[in-house]
């Protein structure tokens, strides 16, 4: 597995990142790497994404206080809040909006999900995470993570909402085409195997809960992050590999972490 993405995992698997420099997001919420950069955003550092160079090889983000902070992109639509989840649309970084439900570039509006039912924050869960797979300079496949969790005594379960996408980024409305799929991750989306191991056991009764924090592309596949809970005590983590096959969205492969 390349590098880069191991160290995207990693960064993702951690609860929190700690970089050393004065101007840094707060409360690191996405992270996404390319060519020497890292981009960050935080889920209290409203409008902003933050860009650092980083050192690929040795896995440290530079000290060198001339590059400290490479630059801050300000997204100059004020409700781009609660910003939760960042990716590179040809290179340009675009942010999720917990709060509106959207995905702006520094400039304007790119996607609105808030047309999409069940897409709003509910008891503090709500749009986790971004995906981008660009396919060619016209188009893309975008993969947007309702995250899930428990609530007093219910369970929401996420969802990925599944899209393509056409670069037109002089239109202000944004473009999300119609034909969107959605991949529910319940208790339906785990097979006899899977449910096996995650409860050590043969029990079909009890009730399982998921949450999913992030999830990224790889080779045309999506890898999420999974923790499932039962009981609302007891959980465990798991890297999900999920294909489209000719049923359709699947777990294909996972391990636990």
């Amino acid at each position: 597995m390349p590098k880069h993405i191991i160290f995207i995992l990693l960064l993702i698997c951690t609860s929190h990142i700690s970089l050393t420099h004065a101007q840094t997001p707060k409360d690191a919420s996405g992270v996404v790497y390319e060519d020497g950069y890292l981009y960050i955003v935080g889920n209290k550092s409203n409008r902003y994404i933050f860009k650092y160079n980083v050192d690929i090889t040795t896995l440290e983000v530079s000290k060198t206080p001339k590059i400290k902070l490479n630059k801050s992109l300000k997204i100059t639509k004020r409700k781009a809040k609660d910003l939760e989840g960042i990716a590179l649309l040809n290179g340009q970084p675009v942010a999720l909006s917990e709060n509106s439900c959207k995905v702006y570039t520094d400039k304007r509006v790119l996607m609105n999900y808030s047309t999409i039912g069940e897409t709003e924050e509910r008891h503090n869960k709500g749009l986790e995470g971004l995906a981008i797979e660009n396919i060619d300079n016209n188009s893309s496949k975008v993969a947007t993570l309702w995250e899930g969790g428990w609530h007093d005594q219910s369970v929401y379960n996420p969802f990925i909402i599944i899209h393509s996408l056409k670069h037109d980024l002089e239109n202000e409305a944004g473009i999300l085409y119609e034909d969107h799929e959605v991949f529910r991750l319940d208790q339906n989306a785990l097979d006899h195997d899977l449910r096996h191991r995650v409860l050590d056991s043969t029990d079909t009764e009890t009730i399982l809960g998921f949450r999913a924090p992030e999830l990224l592309w790889y080779d045309s596949s999506l890898i999420i992050l999974l923790v499932v809970d039962w009981d609302k005590y007891y959980h465990r983590r798991w890297l999900c590999k999920i294909d489209n096959t000719s049923d359709g969205y699947e777990i294909t492969d996972y391990c636990e972490l």
